[in-house]
Parts: C-alpha cells; sequence; structure tokens
C-alpha cells in the first residue's frame, strides 16, 4: 500500500511541478506581451501628430489643427470649436491680437489641455467622445479664450486671465452644444465606465448650464448684476487697452465703474484669489415672519459707502416671500449684517422665502439654503431619491452585465 501511495505522491508532486513551471511561463509570457503593447503605444504616440490645416474664410484667425491620428475622425469638432470660440471673442471684445492659432491635440491626464501659450492652445479628447457630451469643445474654448486674454492683461495675474477664459468659455459653449444637439443646453449629463474609457451620457435631459463652481463666477456675478451690454462694453474696453499695456485687477475695476457709474470697489475687492465667501440663506421661517442669514464672510452690499441711517439697509439682494393666497412680496436687503427679520400682518399666511430667486449672486457658495417652505415636499422628494437608486442600479446592472 505505501508503494502505490509513493507512486501516487510522486505523480502529483510531478503533475504540481508542471503546472508551476507552465503558469510561470503563462506569467513571463503576459510579461513580455504587456511590455510589447507598451512599447507600440509608446511608439505610437511619439509618431507626428497628424497634420490639419484649416483655414475658414469666416474665421479672424487662421486654424492649424495638429491631431492625435486616433482622434482624426474629431478634426471637424476641433476646427468647429476653434472657429466659433475666435469668432465669438472677436465679435463680443475686440478682433483677435494674434492672426493664427496653433491647437495641439495633448493625452487626456496632460496638465496643459485647456490651456495655451501665445498662439498654440492645448487640448485634449478621448477616442470615444460622444457629440454632446462638450468633452472635447470645453478645453477647446478654454484654451482659445485663455490664448485671447493673455495679451490684455500683465503676466503676474495668471488668476484673472483664467476667470476670463472661465467665463468666456462658459458663454461660448452653450452654442456648440445647440449645434451639436439641435436643443439648448450646455452640455448632457454623463459618466465614465471602465477606466474611464466607455462613456455613457443621458440625452433626456441636458444641463442647462456650467455646474462646475470655480472662481471665475465673479464675473458671471458682476454680469448679471449690471447686464450683458455693460459688461460687454468693459471687457471691450480692457481688450482694447490691454493690447497696449497690459491691464491689472485695478485696472479692470477703474473701467467698470467709469462704463457703468456706479460704485464696484465692494466687489472687486472680495473676488481675488482665497477671498472671503459669500453665502446667503433663509435661516427661518413661519406663518408671519422671515429671517435671512448671512453665513458668510463676503459681503454684496451693492455700495463701499456706509448706511445713510440705521434703519435704511435695503440693497442688492432680492428676497422674494410668496403667501398662501399666491401673492409674492419682493424685499430688498444689503447683506451687511449677520441676520435680517421681516415680519407681516397679512390676512394669509406666509408660504415660503428664498434668497436671490434670480441667481444673481452666482458667488453664494451653497445655494440649497438659499429656500424654505413650509408646503410639504415629501413627493419631490421621494421622486429624486427614487431616480437616485434607479440610476444607480441601472448602473450596477451594467456593470454586471458586461463582467458576465
Amino acid at each position: 500500500m505505501s508503494v502505490w501511495w509513493q507512486i501516487a505522491e510522486a505523480v502529483a508532486n510531478r503533475r504540481a511541478a508542471v503546472s508551476l513551471r507552465l503558469h510561470r511561463a503563462a506569467v513571463q509570457f503576459a510579461s513580455v506581451i504587456t511590455r510589447v503593447l507598451a512599447c507600440a503605444v509608446a511608439l505610437l504616440a511619439s509618431v507626428a501628430l497628424a497634420r490639419a490645416e484649416a483655414v475658414d474664410a469666416s474665421a479672424p484667425v487662421e486654424i492649424q489643427l495638429l491631431v492625435r491620428p486616433e482622434h482624426a475622425s474629431q478634426t471637424d469638432r476641433f476646427e468647429a470649436a476653434v472657429r466659433i470660440a475666435a469668432t465669438r471673442l472677436s465679435d463680443w471684445f475686440g478682433p483677435h491680437s494674434r492672426a493664427r492659432l496653433t491647437v495641439v491635440d495633448v493625452p487626456w491626464t496632460s496638465p496643459l489641455a485647456g490651456h495655451a501659450e501665445g498662439d498654440r492652445v492645448y487640448t485634449t479628447t478621448r477616442l470615444i467622445a460622444p457629440a454632446g457630451g462638450m468633452e472635447l469643445e470645453r478645453p477647446t474654448v478654454r484654451a482659445v479664450a485663455e490664448s485671447y486674454w493673455q495679451p490684455a492683461i500683465g503676466a503676474q495675474f495668471a488668476w484673472l486671465v483664467g476667470d476670463l477664459a472661465d467665463y468666456s468659455a462658459a458663454k461660448i459653449v452653450p452654442e456648440l452644444f445647440s449645434l451639436a444637439a439641435r436643443r439648448p443646453g450646455y452640455a448632457y449629463a454623463g459618466d465614465r465606465y471602465f477606466g474611464g474609457f466607455v462613456p455613457w451620457i443621458i440625452r433626456s435631459a441636458p444641463i442647462m448650464e456650467d455646474s462646475r463652481i470655480g472662481h471665475h463666477v465673479w464675473i458671471q456675478t458682476l454680469e448679471r448684476y449690471i447686464g450683458w451690454p455693460a459688461m460687454q462694453a468693459i471687457l471691450s474696453e480692457v481688450h482694447r487697452r490691454g493690447v497696449h499695456a497690459p491691464m491689472t485687477p485695478g485696472d479692470l475695476r477703474d473701467v467698470a465703474e467709469t462704463t457703468t457709474g456706479r460704485d464696484l470697489e465692494w466687489l472687486f475687492a472680495q473676488v481675488a484669489p482665497q477671498g472671503p465667501a459669500f453665502d446667503y440663506g433663509v435661516e427661518h421661517l413661519s406663518v408671519d415672519t422671515v429671517v435671512v442669514r448671512r453665513y458668510g464672510d463676503g459681503i454684496f452690499a451693492g455700495t463701499s459707502a456706509p448706511r445713510a441711517a440705521s434703519f435704511d439697509d435695503r440693497g442688492p439682494i432680492e428676497i422674494a416671500v410668496t403667501f398662501a393666497d399666491g401673492r409674492v412680496v419682493e424685499e430688498r436687503w444689503d447683506g451687511r449684517d449677520r441676520f435680517k427679520t421681516f415680519s407681516y400682518d397679512a390676512p394669509a399666511s406666509v408660504r415660503s422665502a428664498e434668497v436671490d430667486p434670480r441667481d444673481v449672486i452666482r458667488l453664494d457658495a451653497h445655494r440649497t439654503n438659499n429656500s424654505r417652505s413650509l408646503a410639504p415636499s415629501t413627493t419631490r422628494a421621494s421622486a429624486k431619491w427614487a431616480i437616485r437608486w434607479m440610476i444607480w442600479l441601472q448602473n450596477y446592472l451594467l456593470t454586471c452585465a458586461a463582467l458576465v
């Protein structure tokens, strides 16, 4: 019995040894294949970019595209984004100071994407980039805008150039989306899976505006406060002067005050990087009382001058109070105090209140506390969470199906 046991043990050991050698050979083979593929990818990446020159008679600048071979099918989208961005900037704020723009398609992980160095603008895209997702157009338009504003602003104020570029891109991208999707909006919402390779977008409900909060929202706030015609006149003058002598934030403030005839020092003094946070909201709501609060340190006062009287606290912040009978009362507040209380003696009770209903103060960091309501909203909340759960379940099932 012991002899047969020894023979079986020897056979088993032999098989284990063979399996181990086969496993090691497979690992080595996989390692070699991985290195070969990596070398092939590196070789393709090192190959000169596909060169596609496009000169549009309607464009204010000559456009040269340097697109990677794997992105050649998206050349028309690159060209359209650059042409429309350059045209809108020239139409709104004055002729482009550069005669030629060279658009370089860099890897999507490159920190250069969305930025510019002189007349060379850097953008990026993915191998699969659905139209309407705006993953190609957003960095392209931003880079063109940065190239446009660089000559007009001093080099030491790179943050201001970036803010102007982001602001300009936020106004131009919706036009590109409308051309691609044949409907108004900013972009389709979506996500990426399997390491970011496979995109998935929701075409039923596009995003209507850029939901990403950046430092440039102070320029959007200024525009909504003074109006687009005044904003266009300000930036046109900044660009015109900046071509001859680079402008500073103080110069921009002076131009804005001269153009509008308003005191804007109170706003410009708070918008530098690491400036105070703006946050207004409704602190308390009852049937006859509304209490609003300034949560942040930023003050949207509308003027630098002190109050004429202690009771005179009307200002640019709008507060909409809705009563049970449907009547809406608009209150005004200068936002300087931490709290402001509005009391009412009316036949109908207060139903809801909202601070800044027109979304003028884009600087407001937390919009969720801007409104309160005494009416129950259980249906709305349950529908919101049900939709979230269904989207999660859909993503989970798609992932499981892909792995089967």
